[in-house]
């Protein structure tokens, strides 16, 4: 049997083709098979702007498919009973969650929430809820019923639910460039889990269009701190073949952010190289905030280690 279910309607694809932005990714989640499109939205060209981002649609939301067909889980037919609306709703919100977490890190997506809550909010309405999904169900994956509903059940609620429920979020208008989509297929597929430093990179852009920019520049800031850790942690251990202990050891948050971006030229680059392009440490040093004390700390900090260690 078949559910599918949609959200994230008015989502904008920009791509660098009309082909381009017909996307969709099959992967599996606790034993049930999912695949997952857009639907909806013909195909517009933008003129004058780079090619990248030539095309754009307005998808009227992303359709969920589940297919239980090799799965030792509950059958989904069960599941569409009303009694069961409490296992189902967690079911949709489990997979929905897992998929807006990728698309929002790996897709750089601010907009999409970070994660949904699997269960019912204190004092709301299971069934409109659920309904508030726009669930169908099929034998076959060609035709397809609605869920049913319980005698009596009133419209009404179903409105309000979906204009309050904080699932609702998801109804923001958002823009996804599909030339990330690979990526976000890849850690659907290998269900990987986005590294810190993207998801302080996507909180960051997101402060950034709401105007919110003393949370942009924290986010930012721990972002860069990751990713140059990273990178000088790299290369010592790759190219210098300097001991993990040793790097641990002088990677330590006393190392600060000025010191790990003052040395990263001087630990990285020849001397040969900052004649040929111009650029020697001590500017290099001088540009970086903190004042003269903690640059030239930054100097000797690393003077120490390149003589302990390399």
């Amino acid at each position: 049997m078949f559910l599918s279910f949609t959200l994230l309607k008015g989502i904008y694809l920009i791509g660098y083709s009309p082909e381009a932005l017909d996307i969709s990714a099959c992967f599996n989640h606790k034993g049930y098979a999912v695949r997952i499109s857009f639907s909806g939205g013909e195909p517009t060209e933008i003129p004058d702007v780079p090619t990248y981002s030539k095309y754009f649609r307005k998808s009227d939301g992303l359709q969920f498919v589940l297919d239980d067909k090799d799965t030792t889980r509950v059958p989904l037919v069960d599941l569409t009973k009303i009694d069961n609306y409490p296992t189902l709703l967690s079911l949709m919100r489990t997979v929905a969650g897992r998929i807006f977490n990728v698309i929002r890190n790996f897709g750089i997506v601010p907009e999409i929430p970070e994660n949904l809550p699997t269960k019912l909010e204190k004092g709301g309405d299971l069934e409109a809820e659920v309904l508030g999904w726009f669930p169908e169900m099929s034998a076959d994956g060609v035709s397809w019923t609605p869920l049913p509903k319980s005698k009596g059940f009133g419209f009404l609620s179903l409105f309000l639910t979906s204009k309050f429920s904080r699932a609702a979020r998801f109804l923001e208008d958002a823009e996804l460039n599909i030339a990330l989509w690979p990526d976000i297929v890849e850690a659907l597929e290998d269900n990987k889990e986005p590294p810190p430093e993207m998801e302080f990179l996507t909180n960051a852009i997101g402060h950034l269009r709401q105007k919110n920019f003393r949370l942009a520049v924290v986010e930012s800031i721990v972002c860069l701190e990751i990713v140059l850790t990273q990178f000088i942690s790299n290369y010592l251990y790759i190219s210098a073949k300097v001991k993990k202990e040793n790097l641990q050891r002088f990677l330590s948050p006393e190392l600060g952010l000025t010191a790990r971006l003052s040395g990263l030229l001087n630990l990285t680059l020849h001397k040969s190289y900052f004649k040929e392009i111009g650029l020697v440490m001590g500017t290099f040093v001088r540009s970086v905030p903190g004042g003269i004390k903690n640059q030239m700390l930054s100097i000797k900090t690393l003077s120490y280690f390149q003589c302990t260690y390399l």
